[in-house]
């Protein structure tokens, strides 16, 4: 699937997360919807549930490299695996989030 919007740079990722911020992770015909609380620190934490009805426990640590959006979850699917994202502008306030060239979902705020 191809991204739509532009990528989000380097300043742009550090302005958004350098107070710490709270992610909406997915939403409608996502498959999931949770929320992720990241701090200053580098550290994450949230849930999320599926579609269906599975719950999601996520925590661990985050930094931006680049132009990416790093993160190495605790949690089921992600334990121990450093994964850096790109996070394509969709709105003012939402990302279509790549792992490469594939799409893993989508972040608002």
């Amino acid at each position: 699937m191809a991204q739509s919007g532009n990528p989000m740079t380097n300043a742009q990722l550090t302005k958004l997360t350098e107070k710490g911020i709270t992610l909406k992770l997915g939403g409608e015909e996502e498959g999931y919807e949770g929320s992720l609380k990241l701090t200053p620190d580098g550290k994450g934490k949230g849930d999320a549930t599926t579609d269906a009805g599975k719950n999601i426990t996520l925590a661990g640590k985050w930094w931006i490299d680049g132009d990416k959006f790093c993160r190495d979850w605790k949690g089921e699917g992600s334990s121990g695996k450093e994964v850096c994202e790109i996070w394509f502008l969709t709105s003012a306030r939402s990302v279509e989030v790549f792992d490469g060239k594939n799409r893993i979902g989508v972040n608002s705020w």
